[in-house]
């Protein structure tokens, strides 16, 4: 039960409310190869949107569930508990190729994942709901996962952080049948989870670089807007 809920959060999270490691991203053998051979140089045309800008969105996809954040490091891509899980490093380099559209690459290693972003309507395949934003994700030319993307409203979905954070550091000590542990001298970059394990200081990384603030208090963690 424990673990179905973190699936349900991770979903959640993906699609919002209605009103440690280096391994190569799995490929989708139902979705066509894509010949775009592009790597992010210098713009050809003006910025429209930047680094800052993408670690305040989600993008996400299905068929299998998977989710893809920024922060103002890396790029983080996951599926619910972490089954295949890649941090890729952006090195703050856009290439942005009209105004409605962008180019990312992803490095992991000696890798390169080539993100295209685009400014337009997109369905998730699933719903009627539609987003602002579209994504696809490549390696050598090859098409591997294609989604959509929407803005975070820091406001509202605050509280969908703080259920990620204690399912995800419940998830990670039963994992590794660890003793808990939830005291970190009110600096969550000082709790061990955030020195040891890759994938937690992503995630924690992502949510400070939106702009938000966690505070530990009696044995939970709250996220704030400043």
């Amino acid at each position: 039960m424990k673990r179905i809920s973190f699936v349900l959060l991770f979903i959640i999270f993906s699609y919002g409310c209605k009103n440690s490691t280096e391994e190569n991203l799995p490929e989708d053998e139902n979705i066509k190869e894509n010949t775009t051979k592009t790597l992010v140089e210098e713009s050809p045309v003006e910025e429209w949107i930047a680094i800052s800008d993408l670690t305040k969105m989600v993008f996400f996809g299905t068929e299998p569930f998977w989710s893809l954040r920024f922060n103002n490091n890396n790029i983080v891509f996951s599926t619910p508990l972490n089954e295949d899980l890649t941090i890729m490093k952006h090195k703050q380099k856009i290439k942005t190729i009209s105004e409605n559209e962008i180019q990312v690459n992803g490095i992991v290693g000696k890798d390169s994942y080539l993100l295209i972003i685009r400014k337009e309507d997109c369905n998730d395949g699933m719903s009627d709901n539609i987003y602002n934003y579209s994504i696809n994700v490549s390696k050598d030319d090859n098409l591997l996962y294609q989604g959509c993307g929407r803005e975070i409203d820091l406001k509202k979905e605050r509280g969908n952080f703080e259920d990620q954070i204690f399912m995800l550091i419940e998830d990670i000590y039963n994992r590794q049948e660890k003793e808990w542990t939830y005291f970190y001298d009110n600096d969550i970059k000082n709790f061990e989870l955030y020195k040891e394990d890759e994938y937690f200081k992503n995630f924690i990384d992502c949510i400070l670089d939106m702009g938000y603030t966690i505070k530990h208090q009696e044995g939970g963690y709250y996220v704030g807007y400043k």
